[in-house]
């Protein structure tokens, strides 16, 4: 990998030499080319270098407002969810003693029944 990129390098350079050697401008205006190029290519890395930097922040935003949205969820959700069981409790309470009420006048019901069919 070492030798490719000194390949490319030297290739680069050796690319760069001839073309100024066979470029029918004159040096001034070659270096006045490659000056507004090399000017060029730092202002689009500046500019890249700023964009990347709002990326990251507007990224690093989506997240927090993410996370503070998640928790306010899981609050609400959590609220509603003690709210149910406070409001069902008394319920299932009056339920539960409906059942086992029931539940006793089946059994009284089964006593008698079997209590007149001993008797007969």
């Amino acid at each position: 990998m070492k030798n490719f990129i000194t390949g490319i390098l030297f290739g680069a350079i050796a690319g760069a030499g001839y073309t100024l050697l066979k470029t029918p401008r004159t040096g001034s205006e070659n270096r006045e080319r490659l000056k507004n190029y090399f000017d060029d290519v730092t202002y689009a890395a500046n500019d890249l270098t700023g964009s990347i930097a709002q990326a990251q922040t507007a990224v690093t935003d989506l997240a927090q407002q993410g996370l503070s949205s998640a928790k306010v969820a899981r609050d609400e959700i959590t609220l509603a969810v003690n709210d149910f069981n406070k409001s069902a409790a008394p319920r299932l309470s009056e339920i539960q003693k409906k059942v086992a009420k029931l539940q006793d006048d089946l059994n009284a019901i089964d006593i008698r029944t079997n209590d007149k069919g001993n008797n007969e």
